[in-house]
């Protein structure tokens, strides 16, 4: 049984999946410091939706075993809101988990996801629900 960390505004559904394998889970938000993931004994990060960059000390505390949840299938699409952009500038939609490192976007990619979306039918709200749906079936299976 492993701690891992979940930094996330909405952890509900990747909390549940930490915790059907055995593992427990610590969630927060907030900045975090490598100290308190060291003091936690955490072993892992999941990252989804988080707004803070961890340094290379936070993710060193992990020995690396950080990864992070995007809306985005690289290399397209690298700022905040991604589902706009592919949309407004005509590049692909989709999702991915990459391992996280000292740089932004720059960790190795473990999974990633085309995924279409309709622009006749979908709007800015329900792609977001699409991408969200996605990266968490993505999270589940791997």
């Amino acid at each position: 049984m492993k701690k891992i960390l979940i930094l996330s505004p909405y952890p509900a559904y990747i909390e549940k999946v930490i915790r059907e394998s055995g593992d427990l889970v610590v969630i927060r938000n907030d900045k975090i410091c490598a100290s308190e993931i060291l003091n936690q004994n955490i072993k892992s990060i999941v990252s989804f939706g988080y707004r803070h960059i961890l340094c290379s000390e936070e993710i060193q505390a992990v020995n690396g075993l950080a990864v992070n949840l995007l809306f985005n299938y690289l290399p397209f699409n690298k700022v905040a809101h991604p589902n706009l952009w592919s949309i407004t500038e005509g590049t692909t939609s989709g999702v991915k988990i990459h391992l996280m490192d000292q740089g932004l976007y720059t960790g190795n990619m473990l999974y990633q996801k085309e995924i279409a979306i309709n622009e006749d039918f979908h709007t800015f709200s329900t792609s977001y629900t699409v991408l969200t749906q996605e990266i968490l079936r993505l999270f589940e299976l791997n």
